[in-house]
């Protein structure tokens, strides 16, 4: 809409300044999780994209340049530029979110001011750069913070046996977990639980309990819909998959009841939707090279592929465990150099896809391309 406004400000003018900003429609879009199958909507993105002008977008890019190796994305935006800006939102300080919302206006951005980087006092750099590295250190402060958040959720969902229930409705005490990270550790627990999930923590307004938070879904077309539909939310409010809701305390455990008796018949199990089912033997440097060559028209609900690839034997000459602590798996075919790679395992992960000294093991494995 400000875009709109924009290029009616140029009409009224006679001038051409508003595709000067369509870097910031398009980041703005794909932080929003836009729907990209609208025409209208793919073409900002992909003309934004084309011509990255804001400052601290371009820092952000060159900050994280090997994400970008193959071109600016809206799924390389989605993850490398957006929840940075995100993490300043929900938990940078005044300064921090004026330090960045500076660095998005030319005259300001490139002044040179006193750095903060340890081990550089008396230095300059410019506000731009100064931005870039502050909202990366807000961030994994955020993370730290959400993952102590889960860890606590986690331990909730063990001893009140919440996976019981037909969605993952998690009450939270107040003051236990940072408000402002609902929805992101919702996201998480959708994931990892793979079930339709809702964070509520507690609140009282005038004496009154309720229950509010977010909702994240999860195999679940119309989960905010469907909530609305009992007659015992407060409000739920936004996107189909991800918005704000609440429960009064009085209709709570009617409202887990009656969700659990609607969905009865409905099984939330471990399921993979895949594009192509291949056997390790289809696998082709071709087929790879022409899915991937289409990476920049991914984006929301116009997911990349996902692939089965089945029969993949490893051996332990197959086999690379690589990057810092050996954490990252690399498993390498014998035709056309392709390779597997999985990041983030963990201890008991690498254990189990370990072969046998003499033996093989063959797996299933799903991915992008």
């Amino acid at each position: 809409m400000a875009y709109k406004f924009c290029c009616y400000i140029d009409e009224l003018l006679g001038i051409d300044e508003a595709d000067n900003f369509l870097d910031l429609v398009s980041l703005g879009m794909i932080a929003d999780m836009m729907d990209s199958r609208d025409f209208e909507t793919q073409a900002l993105i992909q003309k934004g994209l084309l011509n990255i002008r804001n400052p601290f977008f371009k820092e952000m890019v060159d900050r994280n340049a090997r994400q970008f190796e193959g071109g600016v994305t809206p799924v390389a935006v989605a993850f490398y530029v957006a929840p940075f800006i995100n993490a300043i939102n929900r938990s940078g300080s005044y300064d921090e979110k004026i330090l960045i919302f500076e660095s998005m206006l030319d005259f300001r951005a490139y002044e040179m001011i006193p750095s903060t980087k340890r081990g550089c006092k008396g230095q300059f750099e410019t506000r731009a750069e100064q931005a870039g590295r502050t909202s990366t250190n807000v961030k994994n402060r955020q993370k730290r913070i959400q993952d102590e958040g889960l860890e606590t959720i986690d331990k909730i969902i063990e001893e009140y046996n919440l996976l019981e229930n037909k969605i993952l409705i998690i009450p939270i005490p107040n003051g236990l977990v940072d408000k402002n990270l609902s929805g992101l550790i919702a996201n998480q627990l959708a994931a990892k639980y793979q079930r339709p999930t809702l964070i509520l923590q507690e609140m009282i307004r005038d004496g009154v309990k309720s229950w509010e938070g977010s909702g994240r879904s999860y195999n679940f077309p119309n989960l905010k819909d469907f909530l609305a539909d009992t007659n015992l939310t407060m409000y739920a409010e936004g996107h189909q998959g991800a918005f704000g809701v609440g429960v009064l305390d009085k209709d709570f455990s009617n409202f887990v009841s009656t969700i659990n008796l609607l969905l009865s018949e409905v099984s939330f199990e471990r399921l993979y939707r895949v594009d192509f089912i291949l056997d390790a033997s289809e696998l082709t440097g071709n087929l790879i090279y022409e899915l991937a060559n289409w990476r920049e028209l991914w984006g929301q609900n116009i997911d990349e592929p996902l692939i089965a690839i089945r029969g993949v034997k490893l051996d332990k000459s197959s086999l690379r465990f690589i990057g810092a602590g050996g954490k990252t798996m690399r498993i390498d075919l014998p035709q056309d150099r392709i390779s597997f790679i999985k990041f983030f395992m963990k201890e008991d992960e690498i254990e189990e896809l370990t072969p046998p000294d003499n033996g093989m093991l063959v797996l299933d494995i799903i991915g992008t391309f």
